[in-house]
């Protein structure tokens, strides 16, 4: 009797360990954390004429503005834009509907080689000519803060406006660096391009071996979006640094761009937006 009883036992402690693991395995598997970004991001009308919208991150809504140009990125709050108009580079308040601050562009340069970035409190970035330029927009003094050959178009400035990240290319490929314009102190980071950091600066969002990478700035931790490259056209961190949305050209549709929102702490990812015309989502931003 007894070893029949300690059978039993054995039985039931087996039968109680495979519900366990059945259990674990069903929520490793099947369960999906939460996803709520929140803020705006900036893209074009997807009505082709030239206006730019917001999309909810909250609710995938496409809200209209009252302005319009070829490019642009947000100014430092969800209502303020600077936006590349033909040679000039404006920030318009859609508070007021106007412009506030007009800048022309020197040289007449197409758009293909340079990047702007609103670098905080009265200021304007521009990478072009191997030159990161800093602009005041209070008295359109212009600033050369670092020059470099094989400098990286795209850049990205801590919320305080005083670290700008940037990244220089070489045969070997692109490194990333900060830039402090107080200290005028450069510091090397890591190996990697294009980089887009979250408001508090406590994350960064950048392209390594055509992979998307994310990486926290103090743990050094790493998340990787394997699937990144091909028909991936733009990428940008949110401000609070919990996710990225990724702008993809849907298959077979090539005319089509899909906005997902890349949850990297879970892996997981939410389509915000689908079938959205090509082209309309350049130079995404986002905002609070």
């Amino acid at each position: 009797m007894l070893k029949i009883r300690n059978k039993k036992w054995f039985i039931a402690i087996l039968v109680l360990l495979a519900a366990v693991i059945l259990t674990a395995i069903f929520y490793l598997c099947f369960h999906s954390a939460k996803i709520e970004p929140d803020g705006y991001l900036l893209l074009r009308s997807p009505n082709h004429d030239g206006s730019l919208v917001l999309l909810n991150a909250s609710t995938g809504q496409v809200e209209p503005t009252g302005a319009y140009g070829y490019r642009a990125c947000f100014a430092g709050s969800s209502d303020k834009f600077l936006i590349e108009s033909v040679d000039l580079i404006r920030c318009f308040d859609e508070k007021t509907g106007s412009d506030v601050w007009t800048y022309e562009i020197k040289g007449n340069l197409p758009s293909s080689v340079f990047e702007f970035a609103y670098a905080g409190s009265s200021f304007v970035s521009i990478i072009a000519s191997d030159q990161l330029q800093l602009i005041n927009m209070d008295t359109d003094e212009r600033t050369i803060v670092r020059e470099n050959k094989g400098l990286g178009r795209r850049h990205d400035w801590s919320a305080d406006g005083k670290t700008v990240y940037y990244s220089v290319f070489d045969a070997q490929g692109g490194k990333i660096y900060k830039y402090n314009v107080d200290s005028c102190e450069e510091a090397y980071l890591f190996d990697g391009g294009s980089p887009s950091v979250s408001a508090d600066g406590s994350r960064i969002a950048f392209i390594r071996n055509s992979a998307l990478v994310v990486k926290d700035l103090v743990t050094e931790k790493e998340w990787t979006y394997h699937r990144f490259g091909g028909l991936n056209t733009d990428y940008c961190i949110s401000p609070d640094g919990k996710y990225v949305a990724i702008v993809t050209e849907q298959f077979p549709n090539f005319l089509a761009n899909t906005v997902l929102i890349w949850d990297f702490a879970s892996n997981q990812t939410l389509t915000l937006l689908k079938d959205y015309p090509c082209g309309q989502c350049f130079g995404l931003d986002w905002g609070q």
